[in-house]
């Protein structure tokens, strides 16, 4: 302790968490004969500020232990006067306060073009009906565009637990991901299209999106692996598939 109740140091950082291990110790010292592990030297040590109605802010050295480790009770500052252990650390990749900008964004985008879905649609209802595999893809073409936006209201939710956020992602990614595979496989191939084009246009924006989203739930819950970054490719991949189907609903279909 440095100040008293205001300004603590860690001591050296133990690598205690399973997932994040760190750097291992580099400093060797020479015996004589040979190189070895100098446990005299401290490895990694961090400062930590007790702010007036912010808490308590770790300052990280150069982080070879790894920042949770550092700001964890088994990693943090020692027994003693003044505020106890640093307990958690923000990540963005593990907070969805961190991604309200990205997820209104993103269902703003996916509810527009639902609605021009829904124009391609209703402009084309007679020659899309012609068809037997156009209804079954104009119906995928709306997952496509809902699940983003569903997915997105999951995560700007107020206050809910990463946990059940997590869990949601999962549910949601399994679920519906599997709902689109199905409308897929019933709507079949139509003679105009080949297998090399219907793999690229309706099965891989299928898996890229909705197994995107999976991910990101998985590793979201397990604290490492990338966390609502996944959220990136899995909207992204749903958004590209909508528009590509929507574009045969709206103007190759008329060729």
């Amino acid at each position: 302790m440095l100040v008293d109740g205001s300004i603590l140091i860690t001591g050296e950082v133990e690598r205690t968490t399973r997932f994040e291990r760190g750097m291992p110790p580099a400093h060797q010292a020479w015996d004589g004969r040979d190189w070895h592990h100098d446990a005299e030297v401290i490895d990694d040590q961090a400062l930590v500020v007790h702010v007036r109605g912010q808490g308590l802010i770790a300052l990280s050295g150069c982080g070879h232990a790894g920042i949770v480790n550092i700001v964890r009770p088994g990693g943090g500052p020692g027994p003693g006067p003044g505020p106890g252990p640093v307990a958690c650390c923000v990540m963005t990749a593990y907070s969805a306060a961190d991604w309200t900008g990205f997820a209104a964004t993103a269902a703003t985008a996916a509810a527009t073009l639902a609605g021009l879905l829904f124009i391609a649609v209703s402009i084309n209802l007679q020659r899309i009906l012609q068809y037997p595999n156009l209804p079954g893809r104009a119906a995928e073409t709306l997952i496509f565009f809902a699940f983003p936006l569903i997915v997105t209201l999951l995560v700007i939710v107020p206050g809910q637990p990463r946990p059940v956020l997590a869990w949601e992602l999962v549910a949601a990614g399994l679920l519906i991901g599997a709902a689109a595979l199905l409308i897929d496989l019933k709507s079949g191939q139509s003679s105009e299209e080949s297998r090399a084009g219907r793999l690229a246009t309706r099965i891989t924006p299928i898996l890229v999106s909705f197994g995107g989203v999976t991910v990101a739930g998985i590793t979201l819950l397990a604290g490492g692996g990338g966390g609502l970054y996944w959220l990136v490719p899995g909207v992204l991949g749903a958004l590209i598939g909508g528009l590509g189907n929507t574009w045969v609903l709206l103007v190759e279909i008329l060729r």
